[in-house]
């Protein structure tokens, strides 16, 4: 599937880029759910990069347009100034003043266009899949599923990822089981907490001894 960049999108993605160049604080607040896929334009995709290299490796603190062109080449790309119609885009952004708090209505606006291909991607390819697969139907309900989890964790880089909680439950009970541990509170005495089998919530223990011996520390 080919994919029509609109006008609004290149704008978002210009003034996200802008955010990131007057507003450091917002690059490090977003950059984690950012990869230079998010962005359609070439030049774009390059100038995050650039920007990326900039603040993470190289710690710079002010951002020029000097600098990202230097970058840019440094990562490559040596067609950046054609790419960026000799520094045109470079200063179409450097000339956007959005502020602080206008940074994830940009960062939203780039990131629905990024969820909205991944799943129309997918769509196509599990029709695909539907209309030509002899695969029978249990197996078939399981890829399309998977297909979708698959591009959940893409979309998340990974993070809220679905986890199978029945992988490995066998060997993580018969550790449990195993070496238990202490089973509810630790009092700080493990040998009588052995003998008596731990303490635990819903039971009753009962603590007996002579005048003075300690039993009020149990309390």
């Amino acid at each position: 599937r080919s994919w029509r960049v609109s006008m609004a999108n290149l704008a978002a993605e210009k003034l996200l880029l802008a955010s990131f160049v007057r507003h450091p604080n917002t690059f490090f607040a977003l950059q984690s759910y950012l990869t230079e896929e998010d962005f359609m334009g070439m030049a774009h995709k390059v100038t995050f990069q650039s920007i990326r290299k900039l603040y993470l490796d190289k710690a710079v603190e002010r951002l020029s347009k000097m600098k990202i062109i230097a970058e840019a080449k440094e990562l490559g790309c040596d067609n950046f100034m054609s790419m960026t119609k000799d520094g045109k885009v470079l200063d179409e952004i450097f000339s956007e003043i959005p502020t602080e708090e206008e940074a994830p209505q940009h960062f939203q606006a780039v990131k629905k266009e990024t969820i909205k291909r991944a799943y129309l991607t997918t769509t196509d390819e599990v029709r695909n899949y539907v209309n030509t697969t002899t695969d029978p139907a249990i197996k078939m309900v399981d890829s399309i599923e998977q297909r979708l989890v698959d591009v959940s964790k893409q979309l998340n880089n990974d993070d809220a990822q679905l986890i199978n909680l029945g992988q490995d439950a066998e060997a993580v009970i018969g550790d449990l089981a195993n070496n238990p541990g202490h089973l509810g509170w630790d009092l700080g005495f493990p040998v009588f907490q052995s003998k008596i089998g731990q303490i635990r919530n819903g039971s009753i223990t009962f603590v007996v001894g002579t005048a003075k011996s300690g039993k009020s520390q149990f309390g």
